[in-house]
């Protein structure tokens, strides 16, 4: 029997255009997620594939997005996230409260309040930022795509949970990162001074950062 291995990552990034092949483009804010008193479990599955469950995963909102963190089981997506051949994460969402407007001068709909219903890794996410990594992973040994996710959690471990809004589950039936090509990030990624990825990438490999 494989041991469980923990995992953490970002499903949603909050203020990036999401594209996917359901619904147009939408952008999450932050905030969008209902409070929900804590953090929530949802299911961790392989593309939206209710028979592909491999895991169990706490998710709640911090400054960067829809952060998770849980264990799953598989020597085989072990070896595919840590390889960087999987890496990238969607959601299922319920629009609650929304609205029409632009972001970026592209016409969006904003998610105002939303629930999750489950994340999903997948080969390729419709939200710009989206990562996941095994807990262990030395940042060095990261992909380009991870290390970034990495990054804001890291910097966001110092930001008290109560202070964060957390994602309420709830039946769904919108996919809000289902696999996209060309994508591209709708805003600049907020600038990480190099002093300051050296402090963290210390500090995380030497279990400072939990």
């Amino acid at each position: 029997m494989n041991n469980p291995i923990v995992i953490r990552g970002y499903a949603g990034v909050f203020n990036r255009i999401v594209r996917t092949s359901e619904l147009a483009a939408f952008v999450l804010p932050r905030g969008a997620f209902t409070p929900a008193g804590g953090d929530v479990e949802v299911p961790l599955l392989l593309d939206h594939d209710p028979s592909e469950r491999i895991g169990t995963v706490r998710i709640w909102g911090d400054n960067f997005g829809l952060a998770f963190e849980g264990e799953f089981t598989g020597d085989h997506i072990e070896d595919a996230i840590r390889s960087g051949r999987l890496t990238e994460c969607s959601c299922l969402y319920q629009e609650k409260r929304g609205h029409d407007g632009h972001f970026a001068g592209e016409a969006v709909r904003y998610f105002d309040r939303a629930d999750i219903a489950e994340v999903s890794l997948v080969p390729v996410g419709g939200c710009p930022d989206t990562g996941a990594w095994v807990r262990d992973t030395p940042r060095q040994q990261m992909s380009n795509r991870q290390r970034y996710p990495a990054d804001m959690w890291a910097m966001n471990a110092f930001t008290p949970r109560s202070l964060a809004t957390s994602a309420s589950l709830h039946p769904t039936v919108r996919k809000g990162g289902a696999a996209q090509h060309g994508l591209r990030p709708s805003a600049a990624r907020p600038r990480v001074p190099a002093s300051v990825l050296a402090v963290l990438a210390m500090a995380t490999d030497r279990g400072l950062v939990e």
